[in-house]
């Protein structure tokens, strides 16, 4: 049976609650003297953001469900705080929440809520003129709320370490375990980031390149590529009966974006561009056996929300 919606009003008290205590908890002197002069947006305490992907078809000859089509709602809520600051090195903890709504069609699929929620742990440390070090451990739940179990119960981590190559360039290099590409997967985090001027930075880190351009403090603008996927441990009943299985689905969205400036610390944001190699499958996850597989179309999306830098 789907997911009750009756999580989403909760996430929003959350939001509610999360974001001022995120703009609160930035120290007065957080901003360095490079980032006074910048035009180009400082680290990210906070976001409530909402991402809209329009109906796309399945590729048919790949699944038993004939003419399926899907759309995607996503709500997504972040919030980071430092915890402990010292000169050369904080810890930081925050709250991740990701709600999802699968709406199928044509099909005897059920339309589906999924979650996401995660405690990330971040380490930021200076460790000499030149070199920096961000790690961070999130614990992690990905369930449609019905059947919560331990198979739902996983953790993301990153570490990362970053190389000032000249005032202007920075190298970076690492390791991510996540399920951005879909199941869980350990892939390296590595590139450039290049800072020509106040005005532009571009960002050639796998696996989120990006450009930024602002030619005023309140106005920004950028393109950029990301990994969009997950998998969720959901309940679905099948032929009248009640089964639990691994829902995935994984693909890629490139898009451009505007920030303006609302007030101090606190941007709209909206963005769009299309979906890419969208991919789902939904397998059992006692036999281990695919259930649903298909590859979707391209298709378009919608992003708008709040970011507290």
């Amino acid at each position: 049976m789907p997911a009750s919606p009756c999580h989403l009003p909760l996430l929003l008290c959350l939001a509610a609650c999360l974001l001022p205590a995120a703009l609160r908890a930035q120290p007065e002197n957080a901003q360095s003297p490079s980032a006074e002069t910048s035009n180009l947006p400082g680290p990210t305490l906070g976001s409530l953001m909402f991402t809209y992907e329009g109906e796309s078809s399945f590729d048919n000859d790949a699944t038993a469900f004939g003419n399926v089509g899907v759309s995607v709602s996503e709500f997504a809520l972040n919030a980071i705080a430092p915890m402990v600051m010292k000169p050369d090195w904080k810890l930081t903890m925050g709250l991740g929440l990701r709600a999802y709504h699968f709406a199928f069609s044509g099909t005897s699929l059920n339309n589906k809520d999924t979650y996401t929620v995660n405690v990330p742990l971040g380490l930021f440390a200076k460790l000499s003129a030149r070199w920096n070090l961000v790690a961070m451990l999130a614990p992690s739940a990905y369930t449609d709320f019905e059947s919560l179990g331990t198979d739902d119960l996983r953790f993301a981590c990153i570490a990362m370490a970053g190389y000032k190559w000249t005032p202007a360039l920075t190298l970076s290099m690492g390791a991510s375990y996540s399920r951005v590409f879909g199941s869980d997967l350990l892939f390296p985090v590595a590139g450039l980031v290049w800072n020509p001027d106040p005005e532009w930075r571009v960002s050639l880190v796998f696996p989120r390149p990006g450009i930024w351009y602002g030619p005023d403090r309140r106005l920004r603008f950028s393109a950029w590529l990301t990994p969009a996927g997950s998998e969720w441990g959901i309940t679905e009943t099948m032929d009248g009966t009640e089964r639990k299985l691994n829902f995935l689905f994984k693909g890629w969205r490139t898009g451009t974006g505007v920030e303006i400036e609302l007030a101090p610390h606190a941007n709209l944001e909206i963005a769009g561009g299309a979906a890419l190699a969208r991919r789902y499958e939904l397998r059992d996850s006692e036999n281990d056996e695919t259930v649903f597989s298909s590859d979707v179309n391209p298709t378009w999306f919608v992003q708008a929300g709040l970011v507290i830098r």
